[in-house]
């Protein structure tokens, strides 16, 4: 007995003493609940857990269940099988190595895309200041001639269209004495 306690606190201090393989991480692991009270949801799906839980330890029949949820038995079985889906989801071994976040990858990707235009900025001013040391002078670029001959007119709505086609069609006090208009905008005799 007393041979048996000297071995275990033997063992307790040399695992205390030897330092462990793995040194500290930098970042404190995030606290998992232990205990069933430390479950975060909302009190609607702690309710339906609970139900379905003890349904399927078997002191809870289908039907109470159902009356109990306010569902239809098919609709207590749709819950059930959504509840068995997120267990085995949770059951699932986690995944080895980083993991990859969309939004941090996001995120990740406009601060390099913001420290890359810096960086064009500052490479810029480094050839101007160069240039000016070395006493070269660069003309500005132009902007380029476009290659067709014809002015671009500028575009006007469909609406304003016609209603300037409207307005020069309106007839003058003298035609709608007249009575009769042509298409045209014309009166006829």
């Amino acid at each position: 007995m007393e041979t048996k306690t000297k071995a275990l606190s033997a063992v307790r201090t040399a695992s205390i003493a030897s330092p462990s393989k793995k040194p500290p991480s930098s970042k404190p692991r995030k606290k998992r609940p232990h205990k069933p009270s430390e479950l975060q949801g909302r009190p609607q799906a702690r309710t339906r857990a609970a139900v379905v839980l003890e349904v399927l330890g078997g002191s809870l029949q289908v039907q109470e269940a159902s009356r109990i949820l306010s569902l239809s038995g098919t609709g207590y079985y749709h819950l059930e099988t959504r509840a068995l889906a997120g267990l085995l989801a949770g059951c699932e071994p986690p995944k080895k190595g980083k993991q990859s976040d969309p939004s941090q990858t996001i995120t990740d990707l406009h601060k390099q895309i913001r420290r890359l235009e810096q960086d064009v900025l500052r490479y810029q001013s480094l050839a101007r200041a160069t240039q000016r040391a070395a006493g070269i002078r660069i003309p500005h670029a132009k902007a380029p001639a476009s290659t067709s001959k014809r002015k671009r007119r500028k575009p006007v709505s469909r609406a304003l269209k016609i209603a300037r086609q409207l307005k020069s069609e309106n007839p003058s006090p003298q035609t709608a004495s007249s009575g009769t208009m042509e298409p045209s905008g014309k009166a006829l005799e």
